[in-house]
């Protein structure tokens, strides 16, 4: 296996503490401002969203040191 595919094995775990992180930042803004779960929702939704960019930017990393390979 390469070594720039052991990036992505990590990518799971990352996910993972996104979300917890997500979770726990909106429930203290739910808490906080009374907004009836859309906090954790919001930050589950934010937390999705940037692991999503930095995947993108990882595929198109690989792409790019792949194709100079060539």
């Amino acid at each position: 296996m390469k070594r720039e595919y052991l990036v992505f094995m990590g990518m799971g775990f990352e996910l993972t503490a996104l979300i917890i992180a997500g979770i726990y930042v909106g429930g203290h803004l739910d808490k906080t401002y009374s907004l009836k779960g859309l906090g954790v929702a919001g930050g589950c939704l934010l937390a999705l969203v940037l692991w999503i960019i930095h995947l993108l930017r990882l595929v198109y990393q690989l792409n790019k040191s792949e194709n100079e390979r060539s």
